[in-house]
């Protein structure tokens, strides 16, 4: 039995176990499983990979997409660009790294009515990585807001800055099944109907941070299509 998986942490209501095992009942493939690796530190991957000597790849989610790149023995062009990876192949015990969320989220950004000139990403961590390097190959300015930045953090925004950047992208966990009800403190006023906001979380499938922007007329999005999209490129590269 061949096994790939999910590694982060937490795992629970997890997409990919169903899409793929989908996958390899639809291609008559057997012989193969997909099992949910929930790691409360990426220091247990040797471990894991001892433990799971059958494992010939795995994906990688919320919070290891930056904290991989240092277990692996290679790392593909693109990913290295990028500074984050989302997608894992074992080969001869050599770790290969890919990102497959950019073009993910790609697919997304061709569902806006419009193309913005600028945008604010709320977040830094490994799944913005993805949505910057996007934005940079389609011209598209950004600033990214995070608690941690003495700049731009939440003390920064104000109506008139949310206003005239037409795209918000949450790349946080706010707003995720079970804590549904937290929300982006954002000035919310600032929300015009001629503005986009893309929120990768997908469950739910409104979140509190789509429903800001569908209360001001605005296009909202979740993350489903960027997940399938990301699932099916990375389905290519496991290509077992």
């Amino acid at each position: 039995m061949k096994t790939l998986g999910l590694i982060g942490y937490p795992l629970s209501h997890s997409f990919s176990p169903e899409y793929f095992t989908k996958k390899f009942e639809k291609l008559g493939i057997t012989g193969m499983e997909y099992k949910l690796f929930p790691l409360k530190t990426i220091k247990e991957l040797p471990y894991l990979l001892e433990k799971e000597p059958n494992l010939i790849g795995f994906n990688v989610t919320i919070p290891y997409k930056k904290e991989i790149l240092s277990y692996l023995d290679q790392i593909d062009t693109e990913a290295k660009a990028i500074g984050a990876v989302n997608t894992v192949t074992i080969k001869k015990n050599q770790l290969k790294g890919y990102n497959t969320d950019v073009y993910g989220f790609e697919c997304t950004l061709d569902k806006l009515p419009t193309q913005p000139k600028s945008a604010i990403i709320f977040g830094n961590g490994g799944a913005a990585e993805a949505v910057k390097y996007a934005l940079k190959k389609r011209n598209i300015s950004y600033k990214i807001i995070s608690r941690r930045s003495e700049t731009y953090n939440y003390d920064w925004l104000s109506e008139e800055r949310i206003s005239s950047n037409k795209l918000l992208i949450n790349t946080t966990p706010i707003g995720m099944y079970p804590n549904i009800e937290s929300k982006l403190p954002i000035p919310e006023k600032g929300i015009t109907p001629e503005h986009s906001m893309i929120d990768l979380i997908y469950n739910p499938e409104v979140t509190s941070f789509m429903q800001m922007g569908i209360d001001k007329g605005a296009f909202a999005i979740n993350g489903q299509l960027m997940l399938e999209k990301q699932a099916d490129k990375a389905w290519q590269i496991f290509n077992f």
